[in-house]
């Protein structure tokens, strides 16, 4: 077998290619036609095989990455970044480049010095917008130029610093990113770092949405509206950050809680512990803020927290004591979020903003007991939680409610209570939809001291079957302010003393249980045959009437806190007991 002609250059393109092609076709015909046909598909297969490997590389020529240099090789950075291929590196000489860049390509960006070469968006836009994989963008000032009055920051719908755009394995490195509406903004970005850069005068320092498994390290972020902000963002890690100054400096978004944040970040000089799944443990002294994810028996006590958007963060989190803290002028001062069977006590919790003092949202089983609230948005606040026990606190000069609820908030017990000087007492929420999965009832609220509040001691929006019983409703603008569609709300054995108004009534609600009334003392009825009820109705309207009112101030019966709290805690630790051997016999 004779197969000459192969000796043809695989770089040969054109015509000189074309016609060694036909050339050494016309071999395989020749020697077809001699050899058997067995031999000649053989061949032929052969032949055809090694075509189809070297034919794809043949006129394959890959070029090399460069380094382009602004403004030596182009004016702008811009006009580089378009010239420039895959890989290649821009080096910014210093100065100031008044531009907004799109970067498309997979590229790196330098500047000379991080203090001296400045990118100035010029308020119309995003300064640094990335939408490509595998960027590299380091030693810039990202600026967009507004002033740096504490009330003129940048509005978020406004213009940015640096945008990361559905975009994974980027590095932002070693920039000052400043004055803008987000500094660094990852949107559904993942995997990419974000090292050691200076995150000031923005309104997000850095802002994390819809963004995973991302890894920021050794940033200072301080000045800004907000400092570090987790929104539907899950997996992140954060190493050695410094947050300090911002107005507001961590926010998590409720499905933003599994994140890692270990204890070389600080807040305002202060160990931020933010653990995850851990159990047994007491969180240190040095606390700035302290988030609790999926814990269990984790003790917090004698800490002092202030001046954060969160104090205390249980978030999926069981078993665990709050104890003797001052948490003062945060937003937040504690928040539950699905967490069950926690003892919060003997706190100081005062002048937190909206939404307050203590925030139980989607979280039941807990204990609310001892705490000292003064003059937050909201002293407690509840939204689809039940089975709570919230007694024996004093809830005073709140500028709105001393306790709000909100929807689908069942089977609570608010008991024993000291509930004075607040814009309202206790506030049952117009539910968002009127159906029972919204609304929130079978509550007690029973022996509480509803006094002095500007306002009203009890409001009822529409809500039903929940008790009233017991307490001293006084020296109130409206003793309850009824807004209730059913009758099924019961007040019995309640002192109405020295309102305003006793009952501002929208709704109807009943007011005696069997001849058990309420002592109004506006009533001016007769007690004929001494049986201590007055012998006709005390009437609110045509629709509301105590028909057994009382004719004697009711005495409240004491519950001593030495029986009445170690009796709920133990009822807590044994169905916690119980749960747990549930728990280990499906596991046998």
């Amino acid at each position: 077998m004779i197969l000459y002609g192969l000796n043809f250059n695989l770089q040969t393109q054109g015509q000189g290619f074309l016609t060694k092609t036909l050339f050494f076709s016309r071999r395989i015909y020749i020697i077809g036609a001699v050899m058997k046909k067995k031999w000649a598909a053989i061949i032929l297969l052969l032949v055809l095989s090694f075509l189809m490997v070297t034919l794809p590389n043949v006129g394959i020529v890959k070029a090399e990455s460069k380094t382009i240099v602004v403004p030596d090789d182009y004016s702008s950075i811009q006009a580089a970044i378009d010239h420039a291929v895959e890989s290649d590196t821009i080096f910014v000489r210093q100065g100031t480049y008044n531009e907004n860049l799109i970067i498309t390509k997979s590229l790196s960006l330098f500047g000379e010095n991080s203090h001296t070469t400045i990118i100035n968006g010029g308020n119309i836009g995003t300064a640094v917008l990335i939408i490509a994989d595998n960027i590299n963008v380091a030693g810039f000032t990202v600026k967009n130029g507004e002033s740096p009055t504490p009330d003129n920051y940048v509005a978020p719908d406004k213009t940015h610093g640096i945008h990361l755009l559905h975009v994974n394995n980027c590095n932002v490195s070693g920039n000052n990113v400043e004055y803008n509406g987000y500094g660094i903004w990852l949107y559904e970005s993942s995997d990419n770092y974000i090292n050691g850069n200076n995150c000031t005068y923005n309104f997000d320092g850095i802002r994390l949405e819809i963004s995973y498994n991302n890894h920021m390290t050794g940033n200072k972020v301080e000045a800004n509206r907000f400092g570090i902000r987790f929104d539907s963002s899950l997996g992140n890690t954060l190493r050695n950050n410094n947050l300090k100054g911002n107005t507001d400096d961590f926010l998590i978004s409720e499905d933003s809680f599994v994140n890692y944040v270990d204890n070389s970040n600080k807040i305002n000089d202060k160990t931020i512990y933010y653990w995850v799944s851990q159990s047994d443990k007491t969180v240190p002294s040095d606390a700035g803020i302290v988030i609790l994810v999926k814990c269990t028996q984790i003790i917090v006590q004698n800490l002092n927290i202030q001046n954060k958007y969160y104090g205390i963060i249980l978030a999926d989190t069981q078993n665990s004591t709050i104890k003797n803290n001052q948490i003062t002028d945060n937003y937040y001062g504690i928040w539950l979020y699905n967490s069950s069977n926690n003892l919060i006590t003997e706190n100081n919790i005062a002048d937190n903003g909206y939404p307050g003092g203590i925030n139980l949202y989607f979280s039941s089983n807990n204990i609310v007991s001892r705490n000292n609230f003064m003059d937050n948005f909201y002293g407690l606040k509840l939204i689809h939680s039940s089975y709570n026990n919230i007694l024996e606190n004093n809830i005073e000069k709140g500028p709105n409610e001393a306790i709000a609820i909100f929807d689908a908030c069942k089977y609570n017990n608010i008991t024993e209570n000291n509930i004075q000087n607040n814009r309202g007492g206790i506030w049952f929420q117009t539910p968002t939809s009127y159906t029972d999965e919204k609304y929130s009832n079978y509550n007690r609220i029973v022996g509480n001291i509803i006094d002095s509040n500007t306002d009203w001691g009890i409001r009822l929006q529409p809500t039903v079957q929940n008790i009233f019983s017991e307490n001293n409703i006084t020296n109130n603008g409206k003793g309850v302010h009824l807004n209730a569609r059913e009758n099924t709300n019961e007040f019995y054995l309640n002192n109405f003393v020295n309102n305003t108004i006793q009952v501002e009534h929208y709704g109807v609600a009943t007011w005696n249980k069997g001849n058990k009334g309420n002592y109004w003392d506006d009533y001016t009825g007769n007690d004929n045959n001494a049986d201590g009820i007055g012998d006709t109705s005390y009437v609110i309207d045509e629709n509301n009437q105590d028909n057994y009112p009382l004719m004697n101030f009711y005495i409240i019966p004491e519950f001593p806190s030495w029986t009445l709290l170690p009796l709920l805690i133990a009822s807590t630790f044994a169905v916690i007991v119980i749960r747990n051997k549930i728990r280990k016999k499906g596991l046998e």
